[in-house]
Order: C-alpha cells, then sequence, then structure tokens
C-alpha cells in the first residue's frame, strides 16, 4: 500500500487585513517557475506572467527582501555566491 504525501505550508501575512480583504500571495516567493506560468487571480497588484528564475532579478529581490520561502531564500543565496565567485 502506497503512504499519501502531504505537503503544506504556513504562510505568514506583513500586515492586518480587514475580514472582506483577499489574501493573495506570489508564486516566485516560494517556487521556481515553469515557463511562462499564466497567473488569472485577478488580484490587482498581480504581475499576471511569472517568468522561472525572477529571484535573481534586484527589483525581485528589493521587492520581497526575506520574505521569501527558505527554498527561495537559498536559491537567492547561492546566486550570490557564484556572482561574488564570479566578480573575486
Amino acid at each position: 500500500m502506497l503512504k499519501k504525501r502531504s505537503m503544506t505550508m504556513t504562510c505568514l501575512f506583513s500586515k492586518i487585513t480587514m475580514s472582506d480583504e483577499p489574501l493573495t500571495m506570489d508564486y516566485s516567493t516560494f517556487m521556481n517557475t515553469p515557463p511562462d506560468f499564466e497567473c488569472w487571480c485577478g488580484a490587482l497588484e498581480c504581475c499576471r506572467r511569472l517568468k522561472p528564475d525572477e529571484y535573481k532579478e534586484k527589483w525581485f529581490q528589493d521587492r520581497y527582501g526575506s520574505n521569501v520561502s527558505p527554498y527561495i531564500r537559498m536559491l537567492i543565496n547561492i546566486e550570490n555566491m557564484k556572482n561574488n565567485n564570479e566578480t573575486n
């Protein structure tokens, strides 16, 4: 018999929300998406299209800072180490 695997994710929100305010999350903050991933959530701040490796972009790191998953944080750290090695 195969065991079912359960995946969970804990989400922390950085502000208090009103009861009628929708909760949204940018996929790029917790996963490295496949090319041409289109989001249809309809949120006002939605970027609509996610690109792989957005975590490498300066705007992404400036916008989200440390508010990303441990996985994305690890990828950013690896990228920064590679960039540091290239400049030395």
